[in-house]
């Protein structure tokens, strides 16, 4: 997942940067650091993440390990989070239930198990929540500002969290407490949140926009609505789904008949932050993934609680007019349903494959070993995300971090406007151009990647037929099969470029990003 290691080489830089002591200017140190590792998500991300994954790294081990513990330890704190929520409503064994079945989602198992931003928002964002429904119980200043705090630490991690801005008017038009429009306590947040989040975003204005491929359409809200249907129907499976859907019902029901109460206004935000997640990532344009929903995981299975009691005591009402079960077995429905659907995403996360062996790690190694001294610079032949994850494994070996230099061949080959896989062309025409552009520029190393999804792109089909064909320009390191025998993987010194030293002038301005403040830094 390239997203998780673009997160882990971000985390490097931070922790290299702190641990060497503030060396240099922070943007040309970052614009250094993507020279060598062009895996960088500052900019096109907030800080706050990666300030806090480097300190961890300071005080445990800046190792790929280290950082999946992170990710675990913030995964269990999540479930911790609408532990305490839900005990607040409902009581501890159902806030217990709620904490392990969010634990078993394959979504959130797969979230948690990589080092990606999601659950971090989610953390931030189900705090911020619980802060505001007490302001919207009580009115008070505190909670106000303990909310604008949360939401801006939130909004400092990823900018997704903008559903907090809607939550807020959701959470008001639930409620029925328009009153408060009129305090100023309400408007508060809108102050501080806007005054700790707006600089970074202004500085990053430029490289935020030049970020954003997906453009809206008519039919974007529609695809984007089917396919996360389609996500929590696969965690919470459809019977689950059925149920958050009657406890949605009933919980409008209940803030209607006991509206101002502490359980209504906390319901009131649940309902709102869960709904508001769905709505930004349905009509803002970006990828449709899974793991936007981490954040409505957790109040969606809130829900399903006063779900199963209201589906369980309607079926039971009927039993009994009917006079078919016993009173004792009706008052058992409820849990009886809730048992069931339980046990089904229990047998559902029974069925989540384990994740693959990561081959970069051992082709990491390889180069590591074999790339010469003098000339540490290799060009990878991949795709985008094995591409991504040996950059991520190169930069947790080096010991002198940054002094490797690996180049994306998507980048180096492909046109400055469309090197990303969604809108890749390729810059030279012939094999005999790409192999002159290697020797341009010293290139010592190559990996050739024979997978199908490699060989879609045109520079690595060039960079295989040049190792096929032109056998007598190159040292063959080491090769291995691809798994499900989807070709091979090999590494090949240029003999031209191994006893060369390598140009830092030339590799620095050829590989400088092209976007945004970081890009334009001096």
């Amino acid at each position: 997942m390239s997203d998780a290691t673009g997160h882990y080489v971000t985390t490097l830089l931070a922790h290299d940067y702190i641990r060497n002591i503030l060396p240099a200017n922070p943007v040309t140190y970052a614009v250094d650091y993507f020279i060598h590792y062009p895996s960088i998500r500052i900019g096109s991300n907030p800080p706050l993440f990666y300030a806090f994954s480097s300190l961890w790294a300071l005080i445990t081990s800046d190792s790929v390990q280290s950082a999946l513990i992170l990710s675990a330890v913030l995964g269990a704190l999540y479930c911790v989070i609408s532990m305490w929520w839900h005990t607040r409503l409902q009581g501890l064994s159902a806030g217990i239930i709620v904490a392990v079945s969010i634990a078993l989602l394959p979504t959130f198992q797969r979230v948690a198990g990589s080092f990606l931003l999601d659950i971090p928002i989610g953390i931030f964002s189900l705090i911020a929540a619980i802060c505001y429904a007490k302001f919207l119980h009580q009115g008070d200043r505190r909670p106000a500002v303990i909310f604008s705090i949360f939401a801006a630490a939130a909004l400092l991690v990823k900018l997704s969290s903008l559903f907090l801005a809607v939550m807020v008017p959701l959470a008001i038009l639930i409620s029925g407490k328009y009153s408060l429009l009129r305090s100023r306590n309400f408007w508060l947040p809108v102050l501080i949140v806007g005054t700790l989040v707006t600089p970074w975003y202004l500085f990053t204005f430029e490289t935020l926009v030049s970020g954003a491929k997906t453009q809206w359409d008519y039919a974007y809200p529609l695809l984007a609505l089917t396919g996360y249907l389609s996500v929590l129907a696969k965690n919470l499976t459809l019977p689950g789904c059925a149920l958050v859907i009657a406890g949605l019902i009933d919980r409008l029901r209940f803030i209607r008949a006991c509206k101002g109460s502490f359980e209504a206004d906390h319901w009131a935000v649940i309902i709102a932050l869960a709904c508001s997640v769905i709505l930004l990532q349905v009509f803002i344009p970006a990828n449709i993934l899974d793991r936007y929903m981490i954040t409505a995981l957790g109040p969606l299975m809130m829900m399903m609680w006063p779900g199963a009691a209201a589906v369980g005591n309607l079926l039971a009402r009927q039993l009994e007019r009917r006079k078919l079960t016993s009173e004792n077995f009706n008052r058992k429905i409820p849990h009886l349903i809730l048992t069931v659907i339980l046990g089904m995403i229990f047998i559902n996360a029974l069925q989540i494959e384990p994740a693959p062996t990561n081959q970069m790690a051992l082709v990491a190694k390889k180069v590591f070993d074999n790339l010469p001294a003098n000339n540490p610079v290799v060009v990878i032949g991949s795709d985008g995300s094995r591409g991504s994850s040996f950059i991520a494994q190169v930069a947790q070996l080096d010991p002198v971090r940054p002094s490797i230099f690996t180049v994306r061949g998507a980048r180096l080959f492909g046109e400055e406007s469309g090197f990303m896989n969604i809108d890749y062309k390729p810059k030279f025409s012939t094999p005999g151009e790409v192999l002159n552009e290697l020797q341009r520029l010293s290139v010592a190393m190559i990996i050739v990647d024979r997978a199908a999804e490699a060989q879609i792109w045109q520079h690595n089909k060039d960079l295989a037929w040049l190792v096929d064909n032109k056998p007598e320009l190159w040292h063959t390191v080491w090769t291995m099969d691809n798994p499900g025998g989807d070709g091979t993987l090999s590494l090949h010194i240029l003999k031209s470029s191994e006893s060369k030293v390598k140009d830092i002038s030339l590799l620095r301005e050829a590989f400088r990003p092209n976007s945004g403040n970081i890009g334009t830094a001096q």
